[in-house]
């Protein structure tokens, strides 16, 4: 979504899974997330995201002590056009 022209937003999903292959167990994720982009000048983007890791369950006989909201992750990124 772009409400105005120097500032864009994008809502982020998906499905990730953390393997161990000398156990055999798997973390299943489905992380929702949150980006926000802003152009001050036609050169220059500055983009800030925010995303829940959205832990929901595993396979296999290890056990993992998470719920959805344990694990966040910010980022704050610059990209420069020359």
């Amino acid at each position: 979504m772009q409400p105005h022209p120097q500032l864009a937003l994008t809502l982020q999903a998906g499905y990730s899974a953390m393997i161990n292959t000398t156990t055999g167990t798997a973390a299943h994720f489905v992380p929702v997330g949150v980006e926000a982009i802003i152009s001050p000048i036609s050169s220059l983007e500055i983009g800030a995201s925010f995303l829940l890791d959205g832990y929901v369950g595993q396979s296999g006989n290890s056990t993992l002590d998470l719920s959805y909201f344990d694990q966040r992750t910010l980022t704050l990124w610059f990209r420069a056009r020359i």
